[in-house]
């Protein structure tokens, strides 16, 4: 675990108390749980608009790659799933 030193405004500090006390865990652990909370979501919702991008590119590249080293393609899985 990593150590930081953040500055909060007296009135901020005494909340967290109060809300620590009343969750009976630390002021430390709330902010542990609040940028697990809201961080990771900005970050997975940031992932998410990256895949999509990048799939909305993929099948092209992926149709380029597969000439290039001489893989059949989608009509291969017909051809596999047909009796």
């Amino acid at each position: 675990m990593k150590k930081i030193q953040v500055s909060l405004a007296e009135e901020q500090y005494a909340r967290l108390i109060e809300l620590a006390e009343r969750r009976d865990t630390s002021v430390s652990e709330l902010v542990r749980q609040a940028i697990e909370q809201v961080y990771t979501t900005d970050l997975g919702q940031e992932l998410s608009r990256r895949e999509v991008q990048r799939l909305g590119q993929t099948p092209l590249l992926i149709a380029e790659e597969e000439e290039e080293i001489g893989i059949r393609g989608p009509d291969v899985l017909a051809e596999v799933q047909e009796p």
